[in-house]
């Protein structure tokens, strides 16, 4: 969660999960394909994607000061990932 932190926040590569997930989605993968093959895996790298996108709407939105519009999985994502970071997950 912290590389995930730092990555979204400009200060860090991306964790592998997150760079397998993205690169999946590029070269057209079939996610369904992927979780025959590795199920475990594909699943961390969805779960990725999702506290990445989830937390990176949310510093965004910090960023413009404006926090309508946000889903509760969005600040559940951001949560987590501070949280993490702090020790407190």
């Amino acid at each position: 969660m912290a590389a995930l932190r730092a990555y979204v926040e400009g200060e860090g590569a991306p964790p592998s999960d997150l760079v397998d997930a993205r690169m999946a989605e590029r070269v057209g993968w079939d996610w369904e394909t992927l979780d025959r093959q590795d199920e475990g895996r594909t699943m961390r790298a969805v779960a990725i994607l999702n506290l990445a996108a989830g937390y990176e709407r949310v510093v965004r939105a910090l960023g413009a000061g404006n926090l309508s519009g946000l889903a509760k999985s969005d600040w559940h994502c951001y949560k987590a990932i501070v949280d993490s970071d702090s020790g407190d997950a």
